[in-house]
């Protein structure tokens, strides 16, 4: 796999961060999905999806640290 899928001028995007949001979005879009047949309320499902992304992130920064 190539580290770098593009660059335009200065800005360069990276194949994992690329691939990483577009495995999160597709995940929001499941969550969505199956919240809605079981009835439950999606946007609290969403909302709950981006706070476990954001304390995923912090705890990866943390543990790295």
């Amino acid at each position: 796999m190539h580290p770098i899928l593009f660059k335009i001028g200065a800005l360069t995007i990276h194949t994992y961060g690329f691939l990483t949001a577009i495995g999160f979005l597709v995940a929001i879009a499941v969550i969505r999905r199956l919240s809605i047949k079981a009835h439950m309320n999606p946007q609290q499902m969403v909302d709950l999806a981006f706070w476990n992304l954001v304390l995923g992130l912090i705890g990866a920064r943390v543990l790295f640290i």
